[in-house]
């Protein structure tokens, strides 16, 4: 059976807990969009160098010696 709240849980640590929980979304949220616009830019600079070249795929040469 769970233990009762008491009003140290009820009126401390919960709103703490909302309040950490508002300070990741604020956190995670310029992140998310941030990683989507950087993706979305380079997913968009891959498709123009491609289709600019017009020679297809580059292939990977190994010139060592």
């Amino acid at each position: 059976m769970p233990r009762r709240l008491t009003w140290f849980d009820r009126y401390v640590k919960a709103p703490l807990g909302m309040l950490y929980l508002v300070f990741l979304l604020l956190l995670a949220v310029p992140v998310l969009l941030w990683m989507s616009l950087l993706y979305w830019t380079v997913q968009g600079v891959r498709s123009f160098r491609s289709r600019g070249g017009g020679s297809g795929p580059r292939e990977i040469t190994n010139k060592a010696a």
